[in-house]
């Protein structure tokens, strides 16, 4: 319901005012009439009121002092001026200089009608605007949303008792940590449009979505409002609709019930949880969790201990039986939380005599990164027989090695601006994604993905010390980010401080 005060000093024409608004539209619904400004200010300090209908000649406070308070005190506010003809000079100078519309009188059903019918449209914009920062807000605790939003209204809470389903949907494998910029499942959401989707899959029903990227480039949060569809039948169109438009496997967990604004960040790290012990790689998966207080996540199985001690022979080149091990990964249906846990213990039982501290956390950081960016169990694989034998992690000659990862650091330098992942690299040099992050990391001590962002982030500030006027999303553009919002994230995170808070103490050098 749109609030509505009506602020005029002759009775009779704020009843006539109140009675054709409220039959005009009934989303209107007029909850306080006062005699001049001052009692309107009074009204509004006490009540939420999202529009103000006032008279511009009024006895104590006129409609153009009341108009300067309101713009002064409640910016949000939209302000309706109704005058006679001979006060629209005045009108007109309130329109110039503050957001207000404005009717004639006497008005007539037609002029209502028109007003109405613009004003509705804009306070429903502004609605899910402010939801969507209050959103950003609880999500992660300041998550840049993917879109942008403008202000509350003074004295509004009932978002705050809104209910709203929640999704999390995620491309590929469910990273384990923040650092997936190199993984295949980010350029899944490129092409895709969300709202577009989300509109869809509700089946032509007016509803309210917010779209937010998730913890990893490779998640998006999709909340959703409607009282018209299911929750479960629409994340599951949803579900279907993305797997239909992308060939990496989209993912989707879902609430069974809807939840308050406060209660986001709790289900987001319950549907977060759910995903990640039941995912399985390769496999697109879709899950509706059920409320918080019969939450029971399923069982964790515990560690194959022969699976991990194959697993280890492999590592160091004493088994070549790579697919009776993974066959039967796939045929019992593993989740990614599993093979997880069992190379990680495959990594321990070699560790004892075989791998020092380094190296051996060196290789759970790949199987790591591998077990989260496979798209298939066959990916699994390749990564797996391309770490081995472990002891010395590569076969070529130095010269050789020095020489190709001199030409990835060259290239990453190059093409820092384009979309660069693992499998570019692995297209442009010939060697599958986890070998060359092995050897990169043990050469540079970070990741591919890891020493493109310093790149990337050395380059926008230098774009930033020099282009002061530039905006923020075209420096992201510039430097190869898909978003604005991922970049004064990851901005943030290694800087310390968001992009429009950057200020440089000095010129740094590209080179």
């Amino acid at each position: 319901m749109i609030r509505v005060l009506i602020a005029e000093d002759e009775p009779p024409t704020a009843r006539r005012l109140k009675r054709l608004i409220e039959t005009t539209d009934h989303d209107f619904s007029v909850v306080a009439m006062a005699m001049d400004g001052e009692q309107a200010l009074a009204f509004l300090k006490k009540m939420p009121v999202d529009i103000v209908f006032t008279d511009i000649r009024m006895p104590i406070m006129d409609g153009l002092m009341l108009m300067n308070e309101i713009a002064s005190i409640f910016p949000d506010i939209v302000v309706v001026a109704v005058s006679g003809h001979q006060d629209f000079s005045y009108v007109s100078h309130a329109i110039r200089t503050r957001v207000v519309d404005y009717l004639l009188k006497p008005v007539s059903q037609e002029a209502m009608e028109q007003l109405l019918h613009r004003l509705k449209a804009a306070y429903s914009q502004r609605r899910h605007e402010q939801m969507t920062r209050r959103l950003s807000a609880q999500i992660n605790r300041a998550t840049p949303p993917l879109s942008a939003g403008v202000g509350d209204t003074v004295g509004t809470n009932d978002t705050d008792d809104a209910l709203l389903g929640v999704c999390l949907f995620c491309a590929g494998s469910l990273p384990f940590s923040e650092d997936a910029e190199m993984y295949p499942g980010v350029a899944a959401w490129a092409d895709i449009s969300l709202d577009q989707i989300a509109a869809e899959a509700s089946g032509g029903i007016e509803s309210f979505t917010w779209a937010f990227m998730g913890n990893t480039p490779v998640e998006r949060i999709v909340i959703y409002r409607t009282g018209a569809v299911g929750l479960e039948n629409w994340a599951h169109e949803m579900y279907t609709r993305l797997n239909m438009a992308v060939t990496v496997p989209i993912s989707c967990a879902c609430l069974k019930e809807p939840v308050t604004l406060m209660q986001i960040g709790g289900a987001l790290r319950r549907l977060r949880s759910w995903m990640r012990q039941t995912l399985c790689i390769g496999q697109p998966l879709f899950v509706v969790t059920p409320p918080e207080n019969e939450v029971c996540f399923p069982p964790t199985s515990n560690v194959d201990w022969g699976m991990a001690s194959q697993v280890a022979d492999l590592l160091c080149g004493e088994s070549t039986d790579s697919n009776r091990i993974f066959e039967r990964v796939a045929a019992e249906g593993w989740t990614q939380e599993q093979v997880h846990r069992m190379l990680m213990e495959a990594v321990t039982l070699i560790e004892a005599g075989r791998l020092s501290q380094t190296e051996a956390a060196q290789y759970r950081e790949e199987l790591t990164d591998l077990v989260c960016s496979a798209l298939s169990i066959r990916d699994l694989v390749s990564g797996v027989l391309s770490l081995r034998p472990v002891r010395d992690g590569s076969n070529m000659a130095p010269t050789e090695r020095q020489a190709i990862l001199l030409s990835i650091e060259q290239y990453l330098r190059d093409n820092y601006h384009l979309h660069v992942n693992n499998q570019t690299l692995a297209s442009v040099f010939g060697y599958v994604p986890s070998y060359i992050s092995m050897l990169f990391r043990q050469a540079y001590g970070v990741p591919p993905g890891e020493y493109l962002t310093q790149i990337r982030l050395k380059q926008a500030k230098w774009l930033m010390l020099n282009n002061p006027d530039m905006l923020i999303r075209e420096v992201a553009e510039r430097v190869g980010f898909k978003n604005q919002h991922h970049f004064s994230r990851t901005f943030k995170k290694i800087v310390g401080v968001w992009p429009t808070h950057f200020v440089p103490d000095g010129r740094e050098s590209t080179e």
